[in-house]
């Protein structure tokens, strides 16, 4: 069976942030929305999450500084950065040190949800016999 998991999405085209909700949420996960960086940031002190995705480029705060400030609270709950930029970019830069993975938009729905197995499967402690 396939595991399920809460997720924190934030993006600030609501286009983007719908379409991934439902997909999300159609897959059997409980997805938690933000139209921006403030909101993800409130969420995450309210709720706790197994993962959360940000998009880069939100208007208020970027997802870059959601990811420093959920780390600066020693927050290590895996993060996945959206960007329509990676073209751009080089995702080895010290300044996706906060984030776990980065993926470029658009992102299909398989990709994504692989992406999270991928990242939290990755952070889980090794199991113990």
């Amino acid at each position: 069976m396939k595991e399920k998991f809460r997720i924190l999405l934030a993006d600030d085209e609501p286009r983007i942030l719908s379409l991934l909700d439902r997909g999300l949420t159609l897959d059997g996960h409980f997805v938690c929305t933000a139209a921006n960086g403030s909101e993800a940031l409130t969420a995450c002190m309210e709720n706790q999450f197994d993962i959360a995705i940000f998009d880069m480029s939100m208007t208020d705060i970027s997802g870059l500084d959601v990811a420093e400030e959920l780390r600066a609270q020693n927050n290590d709950m895996p993060i996945i950065l959206l960007t329509g930029h990676g073209y751009a970019m080089d995702k080895a830069d010290p300044c996706f040190r906060h984030v776990d993975l980065v993926l470029d938009k658009p992102v299909s729905l398989s990709m994504l949800t692989d992406t999270i197995n991928t990242v939290i499967n990755n952070k889980k402690p090794p199991h113990k016999e």
